[in-house]
This record gives C-alpha cells, structure tokens and sequence, in this order.
C-alpha cells in the first residue's frame, strides 16, 4: 500500500487526474518497451510472466494503438 499511495502523490503533484496506480505503471513499462522495438521474449523476462500469452496481449493493444494513430495522421490512412 505504501508503493500505491506514494505513486498516486505523485501523480497528485504532477496534475494527473486519472487514477493511477502501480499496476497501470506496469502496463506503461510493458506498452513503451514493445513501441520502441523490445522483443515479446524480453518484455515477458522482464515483467516476469510466466507466460509469452499474458505479454502478447500488451502487443495487441499496442499495435492496435499505432495502427489508429497512423490512420488519424497519415494522409493515406483515412479511408
């Protein structure tokens, strides 16, 4: 509870109004490594997943992020 509270002050400090808790800094960690080209075997290590499947979900909503941010901004993206 100590890590929880000591992270919501300082998202309280830096004007984040969202909820934030460590679990949601794991999901950032897991999102950031997989869009700067970290492999799915390494990010699994890292967060300590026991499975490749509970790290490929992450990959998903990644690409699935990049996919509509490419669609909004590129010129050819919209259909």
């Amino acid at each position: 509870s100590g890590v929880r509270q000591a992270v919501m002050r300082v998202a309280e400090r830096a004007g984040v109004r969202k909820h934030v808790h460590p679990h949601l800094l794991r999901h950032f960690l897991c999102s950031l490594l997989l869009e700067r080209g970290m492999n799915l075997r390494t990010v699994s290590e890292v967060l300590g997943h026991r499975s490749l499947n509970t790290t490929a979900g992450y990959a998903e909503v990644t690409v699935g992020l990049m996919r509509k941010a490419l669609q909004e901004t590129h010129p050819r993206g919209q259909t």
